[in-house]
C-alpha cells in the first residue's frame, strides 16, 4: 500500500511536470500564424483595411485609400510645374498628366510598378501577408547584431510558370516589431532586397517605420542568408526611405 501510494504520487507529480513543460513549450514556441497575428495586432490590426493614409517620400506624395478589399492608391509628383499622377485602383493602373488620362503604352509601366504597385505592397506589410494565397512557415530563430529574432517565411502559393514571391520577416519577440526583412517580389522587380527598419513610431493607432534597403553582393547569396551579409557589411546599400507628413483617417467599416 505505501509503495502504491508512492507510485501514484510520483506519477501525479510527473504528469504535472510534463503538462507544465508542454504548456511552457507551447508558450515559448508560437506558430508562424500566431507570430504574424500578434505582429499585425501590434501594428494596428485589421482596421488598417479601412483607412485613408497619406505621406510623402522625397518629392512623391502618396494617398492610399482602403475599404476592405477595395483599394484606391495614388502617387503624385510635380515636375517643372507639371503634375504627374499614377493611380492603382482595384488592380487597374492609370496615369495622368495635369489631370489628363494617358493612353496605355505612352508611359513607363516599370516606373509606375516600382513607385506605386511595388512600394505600396511592401508598405502594407505585415497586414497583407495574412491571406489564403500566402503560405506561412516558421524558421529557426536568428541573431542579428546581438538580438534574437523570430523568423517567419511568407511565400505565395506555387503557380506553374509563375515566379514565387517570398519574404522573410525578422521579428523582435518582446515587441513584435519587424526590424528586418528579406524580400524577393515580382511587384518590385524580383530582385532580392534586404531592409533594416528604424524610427518606428505610431500615428494614431498604426505603426510606421523608415528603412534602409540593401542588395546582395552576388547571385550566390541566398535570400534567407542576406541577413548574414548585413551583419558582415557585405551587402550593397541601395536607398533610404523616410515617410514624412503621415496622416491617417480611419473609416468606419460598418459605414
Amino acid at each position: 500500500y505505501p509503495f502504491t501510494m508512492i507510485n501514484r504520487t510520483c506519477f501525479l507529480v510527473a504528469s504535472i511536470a510534463i503538462l507544465a513543460a508542454c504548456q511552457h513549450s507551447s508558450h515559448q514556441s508560437p506558430t508562424a500564424k500566431e507570430i504574424l497575428d500578434r505582429t499585425i495586432a501590434h501594428y494596428g490590426g485589421d482596421d488598417f483595411f479601412h483607412t485613408e493614409i497619406s505621406f510623402e517620400v522625397g518629392d512623391l506624395q502618396y494617398e492610399l485609400k482602403r475599404d476592405g478589399h477595395l483599394t484606391d492608391f495614388t502617387v503624385a509628383r510635380n515636375v517643372d510645374s507639371t503634375l504627374l499622377i499614377g493611380r492603382y485602383r482595384n488592380g487597374y493602373q492609370e496615369y495622368f498628366i495635369d489631370g489628363v488620362k494617358q493612353e496605355e503604352g505612352t508611359y513607363s509601366l516599370r516606373i509606375l510598378n516600382a513607385k506605386l504597385d511595388g512600394f505600396t505592397y511592401t508598405f502594407s506589410f505585415p497586414y497583407v501577408l495574412r491571406q489564403n494565397a500566402i503560405l506561412l512557415d516558421r524558421k529557426d530563430d536568428q541573431v542579428i547584431r546581438g538580438t534574437n529574432y523570430l523568423v517567419v517565411h511568407a511565400s505565395s502559393r506555387p503557380i506553374e510558370g509563375e515566379p514565387q514571391d517570398e519574404v522573410y520577416l525578422y521579428i523582435e519577440p518582446e515587441s513584435y516589431e519587424i526590424h528586418y526583412t528579406a524580400e524577393q517580389l515580382t511587384a518590385t522587380g524580383s530582385n532580392p532586397i534586404f531592409k533594416r527598419y528604424h524610427n518606428l513610431r505610431r500615428v494614431d493607432s498604426f505603426l510606421f517605420a523608415d528603412y534602409y534597403s540593401f542588395a546582395r553582393p552576388d547571385t550566390l547569396t541566398a535570400l534567407q542568408d542576406m541577413y548574414k551579409g548585413f551583419q558582415n557589411a557585405t551587402l550593397r546599400s541601395l536607398q533610404q526611405v523616410e515617410l514624412e507628413n503621415i496622416s491617417v483617417k480611419l473609416n468606419n467599416p460598418d459605414g
